[in-house]
């Protein structure tokens, strides 16, 4: 079900009218604004990646990715080379969240975010697919990892990828 409901969701990233022959309009990074997430990550730059507590338990995990079926490398390879980014970046999400969570207890949930990457790695669009934590600090954080990767997923073509970002609070100690 879920398969058939992500190529769905995916499709309110793309313009409607004329141009919806579902070629992704690319995102106009303005120097303020809602459409500036974040800048790349520098090249050099040490991993962020989660870190788990004492009891094994991470608060933000990745589901499954989607990838847009019009890729020339197999999936799997683009799935890898975007998880691996994602992990390398994935710190910051998780302190955004973990600091979210203390001041709104109980806040958990999925946010799907539908990003297009270049052949030249950077995300030149992306919006979200579902949020069902309802929470617009958290989506901005997630727009910010999702931004400041760096993906070489070996394509010649812009490919498009879902990824489901889940949150769930540490458990209470007591």
């Amino acid at each position: 079900m879920l398969r058939l409901l992500l190529p769905l969701m995916t499709l309110a990233c793309f313009p409607r009218g004329e141009a919806a022959n579902l070629v992704a309009a690319p995102v106009e990074v303005a120097e303020e604004g809602p459409t500036r997430f974040a800048d790349q990550r520098p090249v050099d730059r040490v991993a962020d990646p989660r870190r788990a507590d004492a009891d094994g338990h991470q608060t933000v995990t990745v589901g499954a990715l989607y990838v847009d079926q019009h890729v020339v490398v197999p999936a799997p390879a683009v799935t890898s080379a975007v998880l691996a980014e994602i992990e390398h970046n994935a710190g910051h999400l998780q302190r955004c969240y973990d600091a979210r969570a203390a001041d709104v207890p109980g806040l958990n949930g999925t946010i799907s975010i539908h990003a297009h990457i270049t052949p030249e790695g950077r995300v030149d669009g992306q919006c979200i697919g579902e949020d069902t934590v309802g929470d617009e600090v958290l989506v901005a954080c997630v727009n910010e990892v999702i931004a400041m990767g760096r993906y070489a997923h070996g394509q010649s073509d812009t490919v498009d990828v879902t990824v489901p970002f889940v949150f769930t609070p540490r458990a209470s100690r007591g």
